[in-house]
């Protein structure tokens, strides 16, 4: 099949002719329709990375009308090992704009720049490898360079077709390959809760603002869940024929005097019948019926598959509870957890239980070189209590622990190796909110077979 001339041919080559094939501790790979240029040695990594991005080829050329065969000169996405690579590259490019982001599409160079993240100690990524945050980052990039590609037009293009369209492939993809758990999975969940909490607040704008990008007032993360939440949308209703075709016209309109309000006309034309009031109402309902199974409160946690790794930022924890509460006064926690070496201070992960919003919850600590302990905060005063200690040698860096944590009313117990090491005294807090899972800022874990069965079911 002949291949379809890039439109970044031209930047993009030179980049990679400039930085990959001289550098030592650069990995190039290439594919029909990406090529991703790792700037740090790990072919293991370099070759995730560009799985990765190939992964969204069939939904993004699909949407935007793009042949299944190869390119003749593929897109570029870098990618860099430490957060502090990339922000070099992002300065030099778009002079911090995108600091926060720790990835970003060029319009200039058109390519793409991704820091692996959050950062990890060089054990821990050997081991762990990319963590799907950063498969998420690619995949979400890579589809901005694909629109790039097939719409001239593409600096003009609303945000919420940008990002929203650009999540939707992203979701898509990693889904489909086993990356993510889809709607079970933490960070796809994370819009859900914002955008529900907006609706909650009286505050979700509707689908006709979002259309005409009238979003500058919420924050990034909440611009990013609304925008994909309303693609969504307009791509799974019954007339998702219709919305793509519409955006197919829509992606043709020529640049020139009001652009913005032209494309409006033509991706709403669908919608003449039901009226842009009639879209609104559709659209709250629409983020009303989700059912996020995770509240992350920091990231991240990926629950694909039976490993789930959990790592977390420099700056804070990592926190992912359940939304659904256990139900129950007595039940069982249990799995196994592999602390890996972090960047923090402590090595540690978490089980969280009994979540109050008001009053707080109740930590069982797994601190490698230490322990375990029972600690409950204390929402109202912003404090800690330790409940409980039990200190032992079996927890440690780099070792599958076996643990149970097993709740009977205002008593918990903690079980590893099969060998009971600290029981403590609840103090009356409730125990039948939701569960949790976290590990200490700076830190990374492994989470196996983790199961919460209640006493009737056990």
């Amino acid at each position: 099949m002949t291949p379809i001339r890039s439109l970044a041919a031209t930047t993009a080559f030179v980049l990679v002719a400039a930085s990959a094939p001289a550098a030592p501790d650069v990995v190039l790979k290439v594919g029909p329709h990406f090529r991703v240029i790792c700037h740090f040695g790990d072919d293991d990594a370099a070759t995730a990375a560009l799985d990765t991005v190939e992964a969204i080829w069939p939904a993004a050329s699909d949407l935007y009308g793009l042949p299944a065969g190869p390119l003749e000169s593929p897109l570029s996405v870098h990618l860099y090992r430490r957060a502090a690579a990339y922000l070099a590259t992002e300065r030099e490019l778009a002079g911090g704009k995108f600091d926060k982001n720790l990835a970003f599409s060029s319009f200039d160079t058109r390519a793409s720049y991704v820091a692996a993240q959050p950062d990890l100690s060089d054990d821990a990524f050997a081991a762990v490898g990319l963590t799907a945050q950063t498969r998420h980052l690619l995949a979400h990039e890579a589809a901005h360079l694909v629109r790039y590609l097939a719409s001239p037009a593409f600096r003009l293009h609303p945000d919420w077709l940008s990002d929203g369209a650009a999540i939707w492939i992203e979701e898509q993809a990693l889904a489909s390959r086993g990356w993510s758990a889809g709607d079970q999975d933490p960070y796809v969940a994370s819009d859900m809760i914002l955008a529900q909490k907006r609706l909650a607040g009286g505050s979700l704008p509707g689908a006709t603002k979002i259309l005409r990008d009238e979003t500058k007032d919420l924050g990034m993360y909440e611009r990013y869940a609304v925008r994909k939440l309303l693609f969504r949308r307009l791509i799974t209703r019954k007339d998702s024929a219709a919305f793509r075709a519409a955006l197919t016209k829509a992606l043709a309109i020529e640049p020139g005097p009001d652009y913005a309000s032209r494309f409006f006309d033509v991706a709403t034309a669908p919608y003449a019948l039901e009226g842009l009031d009639g879209l609104d109402l559709d659209f709250e309902q629409f983020v009303r019926s989700q059912t996020p199974a995770w509240d992350e409160v920091f990231r991240s946690l990926s629950t694909s598959g039976d490993a789930w790794t959990q790592a977390a930022f420099a700056d804070d924890n990592a926190v992912a509870w359940r939304t659904s509460p256990v139900g129950a006064d007595s039940y069982e926690v249990r799995g196994q957890i592999e602390i890996l070496p972090g960047l923090g201070k402590l090595n540690q992960a978490n089980v969280l239980l009994g979540r109050e919003k008001d009053r707080g919850f109740v930590s069982v600590v797994f601190l490698a070189g230490y322990g375990v302990d029972v600690m409950r905060y204390d929402a109202k005063d912003d404090r800690w209590l330790r409940l409980g200690a039990g200190p032992t040698k079996a927890v440690q860096t780099w070792r599958r622990l076996p643990f149970r944590v097993v709740v009977d009313g205002d008593r918990l117990k903690v079980i590893v190796d099969g060998i009971e090491v600290v029981a403590a005294d609840l103090k009356g807090h409730a125990m039948s909110g939701p569960w949790g899972l976290g590990v200490q800022a700076g830190g990374v874990g492994v989470w196996r077979g983790v199961k919460v069965e209640t006493a009737t079911k056990r």
